[in-house]
């Protein structure tokens, strides 16, 4: 009777609950990631400042350009990566930008 349990409570990799569960946390992480986006994406959008939605590989995903009400000059373009958590983590890739080119990380 104990072996027939230890067979039943082992999962195996190729189990099909264990693969429903990673997609369905990977869909979660992406869900996350996509609402953080539309939050800086709105605030920014209330305050009158340009932003721009960067190409996939650039390593960022906005360019940010500040805007002086009163005299309508613009500030210098910051890059923006948004991330879900304080907890997300940053790629390679992201990190090489962040160096490079002094993109800052937003985190929601």
């Amino acid at each position: 009777m104990e072996f027939v349990i230890k067979i039943m409570t082992k999962r195996r990799k190729s189990d099909p609950f264990t693969k429903m569960g990673k997609t369905l946390g990977l869909s979660m992480n992406v869900m996350k990631g996509k609402q953080a986006e539309s939050m800086f994406a709105m605030s920014h959008s209330m305050t009158g400042n340009v932003k721009r939605r960067s190409d996939r590989k650039g390593g960022y995903d906005y360019e940010y350009t500040p805007v002086n009400y009163l005299t309508g000059k613009k500030g210098r373009t910051q890059k923006i990566e948004v991330k879900s958590s304080s907890t997300a983590p940053v790629s390679k890739l992201q990190r090489k930008y962040i160096k490079k080119q002094g993109v800052k990380v937003y985190r929601y």
